[in-house]
């Protein structure tokens, strides 16, 4: 985000942009995650963070989007300031599991 902000959609995209992002670094390292977080920089500098464990891993990007916007609908709920930056976590990643190769043993 260039300016501070409390349009949401200018959130929005912020946050789907870093969805994006993270999806295809977890896609190039194989790993999946149970939890998403959500930080934002007030226009005071307060850093602010709002997370979310899932029941299970998944490396789905809808999903992170998904909770990342209920968490950035949350968080502006209970605190009506202007962000100046946002940014997305995935946290607990796993290695996918796959079939091993024969090289592997």
């Amino acid at each position: 985000m260039k300016e501070n902000t409390t349009d949401l959609n200018t959130i929005f995209d912020a946050v789907d942009q870093l969805s994006n992002d993270i999806h295809m670094k977890l896609q190039a390292r194989k790993l999946s995650f149970r939890s998403v977080s959500f930080i934002a920089i007030s226009s005071d500098f307060k850093i602010h963070t709002r997370s979310h464990t899932l029941p299970a891993s998944t490396k789905d990007p809808g999903t992170i989007k998904t909770y990342t916007h209920e968490l950035v609908k949350a968080f502006l709920a209970e605190h009506p300031v202007a962000l100046r930056r946002v940014g997305i976590r995935v946290a607990n990643l796993e290695e996918e599991k796959g079939q091993r190769t024969l090289g592997e043993f």
